[in-house]
């Protein structure tokens, strides 16, 4: 049986914030608010831990790049 991707919440918006819980190579898991996410980076690795932020959300995952203070 194969497992549906969870969608991504309808909460989580373009320019959100967030933190990445796993390096992402270029995909992995993100924290935003309390939500885990899928996330896929624009930047290539991002470590784990690292603050980024959300350029687009699609269905299952986000898109996201290491946020520039």
């Amino acid at each position: 049986a194969s497992v549906a991707p969870t969608l991504v919440d309808a909460r989580v918006k373009e320019g959100d914030t967030g933190v990445t819980l796993a390096r992402l190579n270029p995909m992995g898991q993100v924290l935003i608010g309390d939500e885990k996410i899928e996330a896929k980076s624009l930047d290539g690795f991002i470590d784990e831990g690292q603050p980024i932020h959300v350029v687009k959300v699609e269905n299952t995952s986000v898109i996201v790049r290491i946020k520039q203070n």
